[in-house]
């Protein structure tokens, strides 16, 4: 029975997911060996509900696959099974049949600009074939902006101009356009794709997700950034992380000419690799061993040691964190996310033609 599992667990490879998403059961003390009856009880539940999950996710990757049967394929069969691998446990009670377009729709759109942008295999399955960034609501957001997003870029020949004619014209999707509107510190005022087109407007996580949802729709490889606060020092933030100075900001990566970019959403540089925050903001920004508050990070759907493995080339310049931190939610602890302040520092180093103190990261 043990090596049963073992393999069973191997086939979906959820080892690097560990025990940390499941809550081990309560117990009361044993009378007889109070020290060791409650965790070998733990243990056993924890492999009990690993087990499950590992069961929930093999069956839904067999639906998935079987809805999609006419047009399937080794190649959506891998992207399949790498999604459903690596969806957050909630996510498995939605339909199947909404993974199955999503997937279906994708993979169109990277067939379709093939001849104009081809991102990577493995970075499209992790940044492009995502129907999520965050926590947000799962909206079936790709049959409603590929179309739209679709003629924005007909006339692009390479993700570079389709990244920043999305970024003027994607908010135009709706009557008047999407608009930024501040959220108060440290909240959200709007947070699906659908929410965001029904408000027209939303603070920068709301028009971060919106954004890597348009970049996604047409094959481009995106993602979203930020910092949970912004380490401006006492005399712009009196009352430190509380201050709405030093507030939370989100913006958005894309992978772009073979290469990771961020993009300024709704910003007025008509640019990559330009913002109001950059690099005067990133660069007070550091790593701290003991908290996250003034780090930059960035979502990834795989775990980021595993990308490291299979993928290192286009993710070797970011480092893995412990997950993406929410500011508005800090318990959730579900985001997998890579640590990226180093690689703002050496793009703000380049950019000045200057050396930055933190140099040891190539």
């Amino acid at each position: 029975a043990g090596a049963a599992l073992l393999v069973l667990l191997s086939s979906l490879n959820l080892a690097q997911r560990g025990l940390s998403s499941i809550r081990p059961a309560r117990h009361g003390p044993s009378e007889d060996v109070p020290w060791l009856t409650p965790q070998v009880s733990q243990a056993s539940h924890q492999r009990e509900a690993l087990v499950h999950a590992s069961r929930q996710r093999e069956a839904l990757v067999h639906e998935i696959e079987r809805r999609l049967a006419p047009a399937l394929n080794n190649e959506t069969k891998e992207a399949v099974r790498f999604l459903v691998q690596h969806m957050p446990a909630e996510d498995l009670q939605l339909d199947p049949g909404f993974f199955a377009e999503n997937v279906r729709l994708a993979l169109d759109a990277r067939r379709k600009y093939a001849d104009r942008w081809l991102a990577p295999w493995p970075v499209f399955l992790n940044d492009a074939l995502p129907y999520a960034s965050l926590t947000e609501p799962r909206d079936n957001w790709r049959p409603k902006l590929l179309p739209h997003m679709a003629k924005l870029v007909e006339h692009c020949l390479d993700d570079e101009c389709a990244a920043l004619v999305l970024n003027r014209a994607s908010w135009r999707i709706v009557d008047p356009p999407i608009k930024f509107v501040a959220a108060p510190p440290n909240e959200i005022n709007s947070y699906g794709p659908f929410q965001t087109m029904e408000r027209h407007n939303s603070s920068c996580t709301g028009l971060s997700i919106f954004l890597v949802d348009a970049l996604r729709s047409v094959a481009i490889p995106a993602r979203v950034a930020g910092t949970p606060h912004w380490r401006k020092g006492k005399a712009v933030c009196p009352d430190g992380d509380a201050s709405p100075e030093c507030g939370n900001h989100n913006w958005v990566e894309a992978f772009i000419l073979g290469e990771w970019h961020f993009i300024d959403q709704h910003g007025l540089l008509d640019a990559l690799d330009k913002g109001w925050f950059f690099p005067a903001d990133t660069n007070l920004q550091t790593h701290n061993d003991h908290s996250m508050n003034h780090s930059i990070y960035s979502t990834t759907w795989a775990p980021p040691h595993e990308l490291l493995r299979v993928a290192r080339p286009y993710y070797a310049h970011f480092a893995p964190a412990p997950h993406f931190p929410l500011a508005w939610d800090w318990d959730t602890r579900s985001i997998q996310g890579w640590e990226t302040v180093k690689w703002y520092h050496s793009k703000a180093s380049a950019y000045a033609g200057l050396s930055h103190p933190d140099k040891s990261y190539f």
